[in-house]
């Protein structure tokens, strides 16, 4: 029987934040024969000695421990030790700043019980095409749900949110030193993903049944930043190069594969337009509004009326009518409060996020209903 190992690591700016990250792996509703957390005597010289007391005081209970590993490798540390030392187990990587829900390991096993031979992530981003080339970094886009149960070759998965990783899916490329640090050092993500394409293993997007709560939003937003503005353009340019260099019949198959960013756009309205349809189809009785009458709020018109949608409309909303058009794209701009309150009306968003609080905090006095347009 596999065992369920969960793999993480963590350093001296963030260990304050692992104990309430394993309590909450500690809380799953299918448990973990282990969690271990993978630190580097590098930066924690003195051991034990170094960390909280909350987090020392937890070693040996349900599972847990702590492996103390020479030098450092950074982020690679949450799988390259696991991995190899637990070769005929499942095993999850997971970060150190999130409370998961208690459904993390159910999502992924669910997953992997369907899907043996794919990893299975809670989040994924779709590689995309520009011309002939990777796009960039930043228009790989979060994967869609219509992606979701699929295993997929153009998927990466992406480790804040849990990744599962199948029994013997490695082999000794993955583990290469010298090449993690000179393709990737900082984008583990990245080389797994690049040897799994190389090994043709999939990977499966699994919507979580739950959301997690990330506890240290600051740093990694900036890390996430950090990357997507150079880092991991840089790295994709230099993984590419490596295995077109070694694996090139792998690396053309792959590529061919691959959805132009056109494509994928075109799909993503397509799939925003359906599912926009269907919720406006639960209130096929109800007057429907477009709260808003700047840029956002003509696109929005604009794409309605591309879809055939705009006959839905009844007028287009706003706080004050002063300074605002009469008409817009056709539609008359009416005050909120000319509105019948007494019956259920839907509200279509047509402003933007910096106004998004305010306007929700307008509409909570009405007997209303408000819908995302969000197509691009």
């Amino acid at each position: 029987m596999n065992k369920i190992i969960v793999s993480l690591t963590s350093y001296p700016k963030r260990i304050y934040l692992a104990a309430k990250v394993i309590r909450s792996i500690w809380n799953q509703s299918i448990p973990a024969d282990e969690i271990i957390l993978y630190l580097s005597e590098v930066e924690f010289p003195q051991r034990e000695g170094e960390l909280p007391s909350e987090l020392s005081g937890m070693i040996g209970r349900n599972g847990f421990k702590i492996e103390w590993v020479e030098g450092n490798i950074k982020s690679h540390k949450k799988y390259f030790y696991a991995l190899q030392d637990k070769r005929d187990d499942i095993v999850i990587t997971v970060d150190d700043d999130a409370l998961y829900s208690e459904t993390l390991i159910e999502d992924l096993i669910c997953s992997y019980q369907k899907f043996p031979n794919a990893v299975s992530a809670r989040a994924a981003r779709i590689i995309l095409k520009d011309g002939e080339n990777i796009a960039e970094y930043r228009d790989w886009d979060i994967c869609m749900d219509q992606y979701a149960n699929e295993p997929r070759m153009d998927l990466c998965a992406i480790g804040y949110a849990g990744v599962l990783y199948p029994p013997s899916c490695t082999n000794g490329r993955w583990f290469e030193l010298k090449n993690i640090e000179s393709l990737a050092d900082n984008q583990d993500d990245l080389w797994l993903k690049y040897n799994e394409i190389i090994d043709q293993i999939p990977v499966v997007y699994v919507k979580p049944d739950k959301n997690d709560i990330l506890i240290d939003e600051a740093e990694k937003v900036a890390l996430c930043t950090e990357n997507m503005l150079a880092g991991n353009d840089a790295s994709v340019a230099r993984l590419s190069g490596w295995m077109k260099n070694i694996y090139l019949e792998a690396w053309e198959r792959w590529v061919s594969q691959l959805m132009q960013k056109e494509e994928y756009l075109l799909l993503k309205r397509k799939a925003g337009i359906e599912t926009f349809q269907k919720s406006l189809d639960n209130f096929k009785d109800n007057p429907v509004y477009l709260y808003g009458a700047g840029k956002r709020a003509e696109y929005i018109l604009e794409l309605l009326e591309e879809y055939d949608l705009e006959d839905r409309l009844k007028a287009v909303i706003v706080s004050n009518k002063s300074g605002n058009p009469t008409v817009l794209n056709g539609k008359e701009v009416i005050g909120i409060d000319e509105i019948d309150n007494t019956k259920l009306f839907v509200v279509i968003y047509g402003i933007g996020e910096a106004y998004r609080d305010e306007v929700t905090s307008i509409l909570k006095s009405y007997h209303c209903v408000c819908l995302e347009f969000s197509v691009r």
